[in-house]
């Protein structure tokens, strides 16, 4: 919301009033003083909303023998009569169960113009779209069921193991019968992009370390043999329908090999680790190798880590050498505000490191020209929306 009033007032002039309207606003002026500001406003008012402030303030209302949920703050906008919404990075609204999704599709029956924005609308499958889609029109590929029956080829417990075939051609057709689909290629802007270089590191265990994810390993398989059996069936088959099954049962598993890579001594299993050293992880290490390096050859720009656990964050923060470490932030999502205006603005901080989750929107950090990934991303769509935080256009 911050940057979209400030980018609004610099590339307008400040010829267009912008609102903004979330948490920290009605902390500061109150549901009262909002009111009085948006009903007084000019007509070249925007207001600028936070998904989270639509989904605060719930309570459920029974209405004869129905319980309704209300959402307080979705009620409060309406009494505006807007007329026309746009929704920036709609892919956040992709959980059709979810208090955010419902809160904005209740807000949006009320609004005659409906506008979706986003880099990566199918951010893990095709059904990603439903929900999205719902907030325009509802009626075209009703619920989730009702596209899984349309569109699915085959389906196992639950989940889509195969679409028909030009599955997603029909969907994009369908979806232009319905509304107007406006495409911008990255190559149309990439060419504005400093040249991107990709780099992958092969990082030692130490020897304890080593006998520790072994032992891990082992006990991960034995723990999978006694809980899911069914897993290991569906594994020794080979039947590629079930990939996407199977990879959500392995990933509790897989998580703690992953993490204990980045963050050793967080495992449960590290008081077997009696060397300090062993404590420490290789990826740590190797993290503070490329750092002093971008630090002593002059790479302009700053640097930004990202990782998939807490866990990792902290333990990698910590391992970096002193000299470095006063130089980073350790990005929290309670500090998010206060954590991107220091780095922003102070010249001495070189890096900042966090969960890419609570990372990879809402940031705008093209002043950095080194991304690390220290955990693998395997979504092709987050994967590009935690790329886009740098090495962005500058408008």
């Amino acid at each position: 919301v911050k940057d979209y009033v400030k980018e609004a007032n610099f590339l307008l002039d400040g010829k267009m009033n912008v609102i903004p309207i979330n948490t920290d606003s009605v902390a500061n002026y109150t549901m009262e003083r909002l009111y009085e500001v948006i009903v007084n406003s000019p007509p070249n008012t925007v207001l600028v909303i936070s998904y989270d402030f639509m989904a605060g303030k719930i309570s459920e209302e029974v209405y004869g023998r129905t319980s309704v949920t209300v959402y307080h703050n979705v009620e409060f906008l309406q009494q505006f009569m807007i007329d026309c919404a746009w929704f920036d990075e709609a892919h956040n609204v992709r959980k059709d169960g979810s208090q955010r999704t419902q809160a904005v599709r209740s807000f949006t029956c009320s609004v005659p113009r409906i506008r979706l924005a986003s880099g990566t609308s199918a951010v893990d499958q095709v059904t990603d779209i439903v929900s999205q889609f719902s907030l325009m029109d509802p009626t075209v590929f009703g619920d989730f069921d009702d596209f899984v029956a349309e569109y699915a080829e085959e389906t196992r417990g639950g989940k889509v193991v195969r679409w028909k075939p030009m599955a997603e051609v029909m969907v994009r057709r369908k979806m232009s019968e319905h509304c107007m689909i406006l495409s911008a290629k990255r190559r149309e802007w990439a060419a504005l992009l400093p040249e991107r270089k990709e780099n992958f590191f092969f990082v030692n265990l130490s020897p304890n370390q080593r006998s520790m994810y072994d032992a891990i390993v082992k006990e991960t398989i034995e723990e999978i043999k006694e809980n899911n059996p069914k897993l290991i069936q569906m594994m020794n088959e080979g039947d590629e329908g079930n990939s996407d099954l199977i990879e959500a049962i392995l990933g509790p598993y897989l998580q703690r090999l992953e993490q204990f890579m980045s963050a050793p001594a967080r495992d449960k299993a590290s008081v077997a680790l009696k060397d300090p050293n062993d404590l420490v992880s290789p990826k740590a290490k190797k993290i503070t190798e490329i750092v002093k390096r971008h630090i002593s050859d002059g790479v302009p720009g700053k640097i930004l880590i990202f990782t998939s656990y807490k866990a990792s964050a902290e333990e990698i923060y910590k391992a970096l050498p002193a000299d470095i470490c006063k130089r980073f932030i350790h990005y929290t999502a309670e500090q998010k505000v206060a954590c991107e205006k220091e780095f922003a603005s102070n010249p001495n901080m070189i890096g900042m490191i966090g969960v890419e989750n609570s990372m990879n929107t809402g940031l705008n950090l093209q002043f950095c020209s080194r991304l690390i990934r220290v955990e693998s991303v395997w979504s092709p769509g987050l994967m590009e929306q935690g790329e886009s935080r740098v090495n962005r256009p500058n408008l």
